[in-house]
Formats: structure tokens, sequence, C-alpha cells
């Protein structure tokens, strides 16, 4: 986590697909591109510390959202992994802040 300091700004970039997690105008979804130079691409590194261990979040430039992982859809729908999307904040169930 040294190399990921809080308030570092980064692009996320697949190293298999060789693209980058970027924000979906809609504000909601998030989708891969091959475009480095865009809004939608840059993230800044949050550090959120829950019952004394430190997760990082990523909060968006472009709309001003977090990435956030939806859980995954029930057994029997068409897909069973989990999906990512974009969230205004990271107040989860789980009591983020």
């Amino acid at each position: 986590m040294e190399q990921l300091p809080d308030g570092a700004h980064v692009r996320l970039r697949s190293r298999v697909l060789g693209t980058y997690i970027r924000a979906d105008v809609d504000r909601v979804g998030i989708s891969l591109s091959p475009y480095r130079g865009s809004l939608n691409t840059a993230w800044t590194v949050r550090r959120v510390v829950r019952d004394g261990v430190a997760y990082l979040v990523f909060h968006g430039a472009a709309y001003g959202r977090y990435i956030a992982l939806c859980p995954p859809m029930s057994p029997g729908s068409v897909s069973s992994s989990a999906s990512a999307t974009q969230r205004r904040t990271t107040s989860t169930s789980s009591g983020w802040s």
C-alpha cells in the first residue's frame, strides 16, 4: 500500500488487456478503454480504515464518484460474478463513510 499513498492520482490499467478502467458517461457504469488520456480514466486513491483494516478506494476525477463492487447475482441468474459500478460515496450498508 506504500506504492499507492492517500491522495495519489492514478490510472488503473489491465496489464493483460492493455486497457484502462474508465468512468462511463452515464455516471453509473465503468468500462475498459484503450485511451489513457481521458479524464474518465483518472482516479484518486483514498484510504479507508474499517475495524482496523485499511482499504483502498478509488474516487473518479470525471464525475466525483467511487468505484464499488456489486455483489454477485443470485444463483441461477444469467451471471454469478461480481460487477463494478460508480457510487456517489463510499457509504454502504456496512457503514463505510
